[in-house]
């Protein structure tokens, strides 16, 4: 799910730049048609059939931010899982003590036998979840998606501040299609809204503030 954030951007809502008319490329650059031979030697506008529109530059920022919010949200996944599993871990470890300790001792009195079963049950317990809820697993998908999807908003930072190449377009393809890649690959993870927003409002808040401007290329 890609955030619509063109609200964000009114810089890009901008006119693209267009090709002047007659005009032949030259070296990649526009060579204007005029009266005299200088005027048509006389490069006019720098353009690439391969550069972005409008529309494409806007696409181009708004996957950049909707990646490092979703390298944001899985580094924070990541950590809560990590957690979980070390205390289910920390507690199957402390339950299965105690348990063999109350079955080698008698330091449990006998009007409290049932400890004994209850500390048992509860490290199976424990076990049981520690297989059932897979934190483990989850931790290391959600490490490797928050890495993925921070070189992803990196690319994509890259193509806006290059946004007028000859394959700035074909790179665009290619980021897009990687990006779907990425989301199949989270298909297996829980989805939190309550997490997702607040790194939505965390990533508006820092890049809103310090948008960069589309200018058309000189």
């Amino acid at each position: 799910m890609v955030c619509s954030l063109s609200w964000l951007r009114p810089a890009l809502r901008q006119p693209a730049p267009q090709v002047p008319r007659r005009a032949a490329t030259e070296g990649g650059l526009v060579i204007g048609v005029g009266k005299d031979r200088e005027s048509q030697r006389r490069p006019v506008r720098a353009y690439n059939l391969g550069m972005l529109s409008e529309l494409q530059q806007k696409d181009v920022w708004e996957r950049w931010l909707a990646a490092e919010m979703r390298a944001n949200y899985f580094g924070d996944l990541a950590g809560r899982y990590t957690f979980r599993q070390n205390l289910l871990v920390w507690l199957t470890l402390l339950s299965t003590s105690g348990a063999a300790f109350s079955l080698v001792t008698d330091w449990v009195p006998k009007e409290y036998a049932w400890v004994k079963p209850a500390l048992a049950f509860l490290a199976a317990g424990l076990s049981l979840m520690n297989v059932v809820f897979q934190n483990q697993r989850r931790s290391f998908e959600c490490a490797d998606l928050h890495f993925r999807w921070n070189r992803l908003a990196a690319d994509y930072e890259n193509l806006w501040n290059d946004m007028y190449s000859s394959v700035a377009d074909s790179t665009l393809a290619k980021l897009r299609e990687k990006g779907a890649e990425l989301s199949r690959s989270g298909m297996g993870i829980p989805y939190r809204e309550r997490i997702m927003s607040k790194w939505e409002d965390h990533v508006i808040q820092h890049r809103v503030g310090q948008a960069p401007q589309v200018h058309a290329p000189a």
